[in-house]
């Protein structure tokens, strides 16, 4: 499950399509998932889509 992207909440799908829109190519960011009952912070860097 995703819960943020950059400290901005994600609901739904559509959420996280908006707030990866958002994001600048180059752009560092971190995602914060729940993977098998534990909170993880995932860092990546934002690339054209």
């Amino acid at each position: 499950m995703i819960y943020a992207l950059n400290g901005t909440v994600i609901a739904t799908p559509a959420d996280l399509g908006q707030a990866a829109d958002r994001l600048e190519p180059g752009t560092a960011a971190v995602l914060q998932v729940e993977r098998n009952g534990e909170l993880m912070f995932l860092g990546f860097r934002a690339e054209r889509r």
